[in-house]
């Protein structure tokens, strides 16, 4: 039997972010949403989630602020020389490159499934990946890892199968897509042999932005199911 997620991402991004989400999962427009580890609204976030029984994974953050662990906000692969992450292009750059140290990557994603396990006092239901960085090389193999390790069963595989029909995203962001679709292909088994389940299919790399609010109809349509 099929099962339809609608997962809100960055919760605990910001106050207006998290109110955004509350309100569409009290209407049943979202079903689930991903925690930010080390974001400023992240304990506004909890606290709401709790309110309104708002069932969460993680959003595991490998671009954006600062490390959870301290140790690794100084001379680090996984952070610039002012101690933050290289943002979503510069992280790909370093994956690509094999810029990545695996163990410190390892470190990270862990530092931030203990911090949800602290503060939630469970594991999270689910783990994905902040502009889908947990399917990159250097990324994908500890992650695996050290989320089934930690208890967690589920994860997203971000492929959108009917990317070419979406005649509103650029070229550049439909190369960059592909990118993602091929990283997915070699995680998608690195999951599977980690025992992690993966979704059938997505839906969100074509809404991603404005194309979410002025095409709601086309991706209600173009799939079975999303996270």
């Amino acid at each position: 039997m099929k099962k339809l997620i609608i997962n809100a991402d960055d919760f605990g991004y910001c106050p207006e972010r998290n109110r955004g989400i509350v309100e569409s999962y009290l209407r049943g427009d979202v079903t689930t949403a991903s925690l930010m580890a080390n974001s400023d609204a992240a304990e506004d976030a909890i606290k709401l989630a709790a309110l309104h029984n708002i069932p969460l994974g993680l959003h595991l953050n490998l671009t954006e602020g600062r490390p959870v662990c301290n140790r690794l906000r100084e001379d680090s692969s996984i952070v610039d020389s002012s101690g933050w992450f290289h943002g979503k292009l510069g992280v790909r750059k370093m994956a690509y490159s094999g810029g990545l140290d695996p163990a410190e990557v390892q470190q990270e994603i862990e530092a931030q499934l203990s911090w949800f396990k602290g503060q939630l006092g469970r594991p999270p239901t689910h783990v994905d990946g902040h502009n889908h960085v947990h399917v990159l090389p250097g990324v994908r193999d500890v992650y695996a890892a050290a989320t089934a390790a930690a208890g967690v069963r589920w994860t997203r595989l971000p492929v959108q199968l009917d990317l070419s029909l979406c005649d509103w995203v650029s070229e550049p962001q439909q190369d960059l897509f592909k990118e993602v679709e091929e990283d997915c292909q070699v995680a998608h088994q690195v999951f599977l042999q980690q025992g992690l389940k993966v979704t059938d299919s997505f839906v969100g790399l074509a809404t991603m932005g404005g194309g979410l609010s002025s095409r709601p109809s086309s991706f209600l349509t173009a799939g079975t199911q999303t996270d």
